[in-house]
């Protein structure tokens, strides 16, 4: 991960580079001063960020149409226990 990683970088220039590359502004309606305490304490000790969200593209297609509106490779992306679910 470039921000944890990338210690030739000053902080604000990681914070601006993490926010404009997860596209941030269109991406998440939490402001991300908020989770900047999380960001900055994972780049501090060297931890590793994981995303585990949904991309808003599926969002939006299964909150208007269920998850039938999912193709199958797409639904493979985010149901991996076929028959338990």
């Amino acid at each position: 991960d470039e921000y944890i990683s990338n210690k030739q970088v000053s902080d604000a220039e990681a914070e601006k580079a993490l926010y404009e590359g997860t596209m941030w502004e269109e991406r998440w309606q939490w402001p991300f001063e908020r989770y900047l305490p999380v960001f900055r304490e994972a780049r501090n000790r060297g931890l590793p960020l994981v995303a585990v969200n949904v991309n808003s593209e599926s969002l939006a297609k299964v909150r208007l149409g269920g998850l039938q509106s999912l193709d199958a490779a797409e639904r493979d992306l985010y149901v991996s226990d076929k028959k338990g679910f």
